[in-house]
């Protein structure tokens, strides 16, 4: 198994190609991650999951509110989301290896995982050859579909895009049941005619009380929804907790840390972290030991500045 990120002319200056590879081993799994994809006039460009994935891509043109500047992406949404593509594509080469006996080259781009990600937008694209429209909350034709704001500034998010299916106990929900028969928002063309008096008659009512005191009201009308947290919300959250998504290691300076379990649970194979990562170097000398090198040859690459 080989993995890089060398864009394709490193890869040919270091003889560490595709070509390269097969020679020493035909049977290998070669896998390149480029940011912009192994074709094309920018083959060779470099580039951060804050370029290939969210700006190149036009997520970071698509968010936000209408009228707004472009919204700056989180750290490593490109890169988590490339490496759920790059775990897959190595297990089912590793499948089928099984079978062909043979190796084969994989290429993975964050700018091709980007439109992977938001193919739903993409394909719209390709078909009405326009941008996107961002969203607006204060124009969304379905209500129901929409986040507003509570007493007290949270915020909820609605996600009833059916919305015939879940009137009634919505409006029982906000305690609004004289508009069930209302002939302005009895069905879903209805509300959709009328889309602007019945946001401002939710976003009125909503700011009645807090997030705490519609919620249940909101489960008990089985709506679709959820609250807009804060990550110091989340790392508490009763779900976040009792579905075990996060794991407690120890460092042996600094204590306790919580990470982020992988998003997949194996119930007959766990997966757990067997360890912390390595600090830069720590075991170079391990290795080279094992591959045969003296701890001369070692001292010689040291001074070299070969390694650290």
């Amino acid at each position: 198994m080989v993995v890089t990120n060398l864009t394709p002319h490193r890869q040919q200056r270091y003889g560490l190609t595709y070509e390269d590879i097969i020679g020493i081993n035909p049977r290998i799994i070669y896998l390149a991650l480029t940011g912009y994809g192994a074709e094309g006039p920018e083959r060779d460009r470099s580039g951060f999951d804050y370029a290939a994935f969210w700006a190149r891509s036009g997520i970071m043109a698509t968010l936000g509110e209408q009228g707004s500047p472009p919204v700056q992406q989180r750290p490593g949404f490109g890169d988590q989301t490339t490496s759920l593509a790059i775990t897959s594509a190595i297990g089912m080469a590793l499948f089928e290896r099984e079978r062909s006996g043979k190796g084969q080259q994989i290429d993975c781009a964050l700018l091709h995982t980007a439109l992977w990600a938001n193919v739903a937008d993409v394909v719209a694209s390709f078909k009405d050859k326009a941008a996107m429209p961002r969203n607006d909350r204060t124009q969304a034709a379905n209500p129901l579909f929409n986040f507003y704001e509570t007493k007290g500034g949270k915020w909820v998010q609605l996600v009833m895009i059916q919305s015939d299916r879940f009137w009634d106990g919505f409006c029982r929900a906000l305690e609004l049941e004289n508009l069930i028969a209302d002939s302005r928002f009895d069905s879903h063309v209805a509300r959709t005619e009328n889309s602007a008096d019945l946001r401002q008659i939710i976003t009125d009512r909503f700011a009645e009380r807090t997030l705490d005191e519609w919620a249940p009201g909101l489960d008990e009308g089985r709506c679709i929804w959820a609250p807009v947290q804060t990550l110091d919300e989340v790392i508490d959250d009763p779900q976040v907790i009792a579905n075990e998504f996060t794991t407690t290691l120890e460092h042996p300076e600094d204590g306790e840390f919580q990470l982020v379990k992988m998003p997949m649970k194996f119930h007959r194979t766990p997966a757990e972290a067997a360890e912390l990562a390595p600090e830069l170097g720590q075991h170079t000398e391990t290795v080279l030991l094992d591959l045969g090198y003296s701890w001369d040859d070692i001292t010689r690459l040291k001074e070299r500045g070969a390694i650290i």
